[in-house]
């Protein structure tokens, strides 16, 4: 495991009034902070900490961004702000990594690492599928299609017998190569036979084939290319966390995508373009879904309405590159509590905090939306899920990414904005800041915003813990102006 540290450096609030020239501060607000609003009383009633202290600030110093600082919070080892905290560090440790590799393919062929996130949604008709299945159909999807079969290997994927396979051989319907084998001549079926007989084709060359056609299907799996993957599941819809409660699972993948080949002699082999036709990677999904568990698409109505693939960015580490891919790693390691307390934070009102009704409070008590409904177990099956972790799986050469680099790497604490190491100053308390010269806010797709004024959940918060008049508390604008 790697150890995420600091360079703690003890400097008093006197002091850092001298490097700053004035009691001021640079405040960086990240979205997980409003985290620290959440109230749950029932879940405190069944056993979840979720205790939280804001005690102040904490002061960095990033090389590009300059000095800024920070919440500086203790919470509980059930609170939702933790699990955050968590998915951080573990997305911090994959960046240092990746940083250290981006290094090396860039001394090598001159290119940075293309990085992609794409979302893969399983059918409404499949929310009962296990989790091991699941990942059986990932599996199924990134290794793709081999490129030929036997007959009773294309038999099955076809979904017929092989004597009907054979029958439709001799009519021409379907071709068959003829290859030498140990004991005579044998007939294989190659991968776009199979796809042609299905309706699909294979483009000659999906990067430079900018046609979008719902038949298309990848020309090379990921697999095939030597790609790299960080994959994780996720059973429930980040807007509406609280259905999974009643047993509406939303099923789908969040898979951050390294488009690089790596090959046995260690060297690098990068695409000509960042680019995925979207049609053919929904096309490829879509038979991978078939053949795990039987079930049947409509392909000129389900592909387009129930089938939920979809890329979300490109990027490779140059400019903000650092902090997306931060962002990204993060948000998909994310655990179901975090987007039960956020969605709970935002839909009451402030001064509750607290889920209401359609969250989780009515239903505590029902057998029938229990999270174990086999057993009516409330309070273990809601525990166990609050709890439940959210690791992810590496594909490719991302299995073996500390071996590939040859040396073990040091993650250190990153700049929210820019994704650069930083340093790590000290503490202050509340009465140490008298204005801000600055607030900064990074939200949930890592995007940037400078605010105008202390936003409302800020206050809050900040109110909340010091009990002080709203008047008395600084702004960058001079007066705080709730939202």
């Amino acid at each position: 495991m790697l150890n995420i540290s600091e360079d703690i450096k003890e400097v008093k609030g006197d002091d850092l009034q001298e490097l700053f020239g004035i009691r001021t501060g640079r405040l960086v607000l990240h979205w997980r902070d409003r985290l620290l609003l959440f109230r749950f009383p029932e879940g405190e009633k069944l056993g979840l900490d979720l205790r939280a202290e804001v005690k102040g600030y904490n002061v960095f110093e990033c090389p590009n961004c300059g000095e800024y600082i920070t919440l500086d919070v203790e919470v509980g080892g059930d609170h939702p702000y933790r699990a955050m905290k968590s998915a951080m560090a573990s997305a911090s440790r994959a960046l240092a990594r990746l940083e250290r590799l981006d290094q090396k393919v860039q001394k090598a062929t001159g290119e940075r690492i293309t990085f992609q996130h794409v979302i893969l949604t399983f059918p409404p008709a499949l929310r009962g599928l296990s989790e091991e299945k699941a990942w059986e159909v990932f599996r199924a999807f990134w290794e793709g299609l081999k490129s030929e079969y036997t007959l009773g290997e294309a038999s099955k994927l076809l979904g017929m017998s092989k004597e009907e396979l054979k029958e439709k051989i001799d009519r021409g319907e379907i071709k068959a190569e003829e290859k030498p084998g140990k004991r005579g001549t044998i007939r294989r079926i190659t991968r776009e036979e199979i796809l042609r007989f299905r309706g699909f084709k294979v483009p000659e060359d999906e990067e430079e084939d900018e046609e979008h056609d719902e038949t298309k299907y990848l020309r090379k799996s990921f697999k095939e290319r030597g790609w790299g993957a960080w994959v994780n599941f996720h059973t429930w819809s980040s807007r509406e966390p609280w259905k999974l409660l009643k047993g509406e699972r939303h099923l789908h993948f969040h898979v951050v995508l390294a488009m690089l080949g790596v090959k046995d002699d260690g060297s690098f082999e990068l695409p000509r373009t960042g680019w995925i036709d979207m049609d053919a990677l929904r096309v490829a999904w879509a038979w991978a879904i078939e053949q795990v568990t039987g079930y049947r698409f409509d392909w000129n109505e389900d592909l387009k309405h129930q089938l939920d693939v979809r890329p979300d960015s490109y990027f490779t580490l140059k400019d903000k590159g650092r902090a997306k891919l931060l962002h990204e790693l993060k948000y998909s390691t994310r655990r179901w509590a975090v987007d039960f307390a956020m969605r709970a934070i935002e839909s009451e009102n402030v001064s509750s905090r607290s889920p209401g009704p359609e969250f989780l409070s009515c239903r505590l008590t029902s057998q029938e939306n229990s999270p174990d409904p086999g057993t009516g177990n409330v309070k273990e099956g809601f525990l166990d899920l609050w709890r439940a972790p959210n690791k992810a799986r590496a594909f490719g050469w991302w299995r073996c990414l500390r071996g590939l680099l040859g040396e073990e790497i040091e993650a250190k604490k990153r700049c929210p904005v820019c994704g650069d190491v930083v340093r790590y100053l000290g503490k202050l308390g509340w009465n140490e800041v008298t204005d801000f010269s600055e607030i900064v806010l990074v939200g949930k797709k890592g995007r940037v915003l400078k605010l105008p004024r202390a936003p409302g959940w800020f206050l809050d918060l900040i109110l909340g813990v010091n009990n002080v008049g709203v008047s008395s508390y600084p702004t960058s604008q001079g007066s705080p102006v709730l939202d």
